[in-house]
């Protein structure tokens, strides 16, 4: 025994899950396995459930939500509850493609109940349910990268926030990263295949999805030369990194790099003006200037001045004083 604390000791936290692993008994393993049967079970009996209308009883005007929905037996919810941490129990347990397959059943019935006559009561799930909905996607997704080989992560993980994102709001990879306290291997590896593989995606969620990974692999110099580089196709990268200087509390820095974009967006914005609004002479002078002025709004449109950060209030009021 002894022996064995010794050994745990000198385990990094980051391993001891695959040091108990390691000291589990054959049979044990098979306990596991069949547990994991058993819950698929109980899944495919309670998608069936709610397949055939079992808890629904009918439909109308809910006054307190202020919209129709399907009524009935609001039983459901505990039921799934109960069936998502046997899944998250699963997951813990290192029996990462069984926890994939009983998500994917569950977030399959979640699906079904968008149609009427499978889910009664409230249409947004995170008010039925008890269990953090944000968690568990992310944990599905968890499964979903410690399933795939290496080279497939990207493409996997991405499919899968993209199909299951619905279910969430600002779903992250940090979101992955944080859903259970051991550590993502190769996650410096893949950081690098996931901004390259995202660079070469057009989704409505790369933007965010990208910048956040630049963040992750390189902290404030990568977002700052991403944001300079990336400017035109990824503006909000900008404001990643001058929040990500307010956070490590170097105001000067902000100050000066707020100062040079200020000027900048003064400039966009003026030619963003003056396209939609300017008259021929005055578009004419940007032309020859050489000036690449954006797309042109409708004429007559009210613009919203960029410069709304409060770091240039700040500035602003440094050079007035």
């Amino acid at each position: 025994m002894h022996l064995i604390i010794s050994w745990a000791d000198k385990t990094p936290s980051s391993k001891r899950q695959e040091f108990l692993d390691e000291l589990a008994l054959p049979e044990e393993r098979k306990e596991v396995i069949s547990s994991a049967e058993t819950l698929l079970d109980e899944i495919e009996a309670f998608a069936k459930r709610v397949e055939n209308g079992d808890y629904c009883d009918g439909w109308g005007w809910d006054e307190e939500i202020r919209e129709e929905r399907d009524w009935g037996d609001e039983g459901w919810a505990d039921e799934m509850d109960e069936l998502f941490l046997q899944a998250r129990s699963l997951l813990l347990q290192g029996e990462y493609r069984l926890a994939e397959d009983a998500y994917t059943k569950l977030f399959d019935i979640l699906e079904m109940g968008q149609e009427p006559g499978h889910l009664p009561g409230n249409p947004d799930y995170s008010t039925m349910l008890k269990v953090d909905l944000m968690e568990q996607v992310a944990l599905f997704l968890r499964c979903i990268y410690m399933n795939a080989a290496p080279l497939e992560r990207p493409a996997c993980v991405y499919e899968a926030m993209n199909n299951y994102g619905y279910l969430t709001h600002e779903l992250k990879l940090q979101s992955i990263i944080n859903a259970s306290d051991s550590v993502l291997p190769d996650l410096d590896g893949f950081l690098a295949e996931w901004i390259d593989f995202l660079t070469r995606q057009g989704g409505v969620h790369v933007s965010v999805w990208l910048r956040e990974a630049v963040w992750l692999k390189g902290g404030i110099p990568a977002i700052s030369a991403f944001a300079r580089q990336s400017a035109d196709q990824y503006p909000r990268a900008y404001m990643d990194w001058i929040e990500g200087l307010e956070k490590e509390a170097d105001t000067e820095a902000v100050i000066a790099e707020a100062t040079i974009k200020q000027r900048d967006l003064q400039w966009r914005w003026l030619k963003c003006w003056l396209a939609g609004n300017g008259n021929r002479k005055e578009r004419a002078l940007l032309k020859n200037t050489g000036a690449n002025i954006p797309g042109t709004p409708h004429s007559g449109a009210s613009l919203q001045h960029p410069c709304r950060h409060p770091i240039f209030t700040i500035q602003c009021q440094r050079s007035e004083s």
